[in-house]
């Protein structure tokens, strides 16, 4: 019973803690920064929240700040060190975009390489972006997957392949896009076209 007690109070905490975070990036949303903070957030895929991700930042400042001043006694030192441990999280969050973005980009020539067989083929868009997302690696592969359930869904194609352009802040995908998009409103050949994209993109 001790134990169960002991466990309720941790989910109790977790929840509190979650609720203030929810709270506090409810009230920053009134900030430029904070809408700046959650495309970023949504950019590096996070599961944090703005509130959870300023929560971050305000403990690792006040962390790194009171262990400087304990061990230098320097409030100058202590000061510099308040203001880089605030910074760390949010270093943290833009390497997980830089790497995700990374990632995408590197797999994306092969996924279009890809989409054109299946096309090729004879299979329709929705089954050659099914296609890439069981076998693309990630983070191509998630994205790619919501684009196909989202129209399963019953969302248009045009607005779920935007949809996943606001997620995924790539040049080289938005160009994909503008050219599938350009085909689907004035037609041609949409596998001649895929592979010219591929070509632009490697070079």
């Amino acid at each position: 019973q001790a134990q169960k007690t002991g466990t309720n109070g941790i989910d109790m905490g977790a929840d509190e803690e979650r609720n203030y975070a929810i709270r506090l990036g409810v009230f920053l949303q009134r900030y430029r920064f904070a809408k700046k903070l959650q495309v970023l957030l949504i950019h590096a895929d996070s599961s944090m929240s703005v509130g959870g991700i300023v929560l971050a930042c305000a403990g690792a400042a006040l962390g790194c700040g009171l262990l400087v001043f304990l061990l230098l006694h320097t409030a100058l030192l202590a000061g510099a060190a308040t203001v880089a441990g605030a910074v760390i999280p949010y270093a943290l969050l833009r390497r997980k975009r830089n790497r995700r973005l990374k990632a995408f980009n590197t797999a994306l020539p092969d996924a279009i390489d890809l989409m054109a067989r299946s096309l090729r083929a004879g299979h329709s868009m929705n089954s050659s972006i099914e296609m890439i997302a069981e076998q693309s690696p990630e983070p191509l592969s998630s994205e790619f997957l919501q684009v196909f359930k989202q129209q399963r869904l019953g969302l248009h194609f045009r607005d779920a392949l935007l949809q996943m352009g606001s997620r995924v802040p790539s040049r080289d995908l938005q160009f994909l896009i503008t050219a599938i998009l350009v085909q689907k409103k004035t037609g041609g050949n949409v596998t001649e076209i895929l592979d010219r994209t591929t070509h632009v993109i490697r070079d």
